[in-house]
């Protein structure tokens, strides 16, 4: 079993199909490499994968930054309303439990630092 096993990964390595062992695989690589039809079947092929990736990719993509704006968004929303409750009297710490942020972050808003902690 081994060594039917150690000649099918060698003839998977093989770039010409006359040094592969196998009849059925060497005649299929063949016909994939060295006729007009098979390459442009494997053409074909790489194009559809290519193409899956960039679909993949640009999904993956959206979500992400959908996240990465709802979370700004979010930030941004406890910006406001710690700015809100200082102008009203409420303590910093206070205003970091129900914003639910911790009391440095409130004390940088409320010092006139507008910038957003990352």
């Amino acid at each position: 079993m081994e060594a039917k096993l150690g000649r099918l990964m060698q003839d998977f390595h093989c770039k010409d199909p006359r040094d592969i062992q196998s009849g059925i695989l060497a005649k299929r690589v063949y016909e994939l490499k060295e006729n007009q039809e098979g390459g442009n079947f494997m053409s074909r092929e790489m194009d559809e994968i290519y193409n899956a990736g960039a679909k993949y990719g640009e999904e993956r993509g959206r979500a992400q930054g959908l996240a990465e704006g709802l979370s700004k968004g979010a930030m941004e929303k406890a910006k406001e309303t710690a700015i809100a409750l200082a102008d009203r009297g409420m303590s910093v710490s206070d205003i970091a439990d129900i914003v639910k942020v911790n009391v440095k972050l409130v004390q940088e808003w409320l010092s006139g630092n507008r910038s957003l902690a990352k």
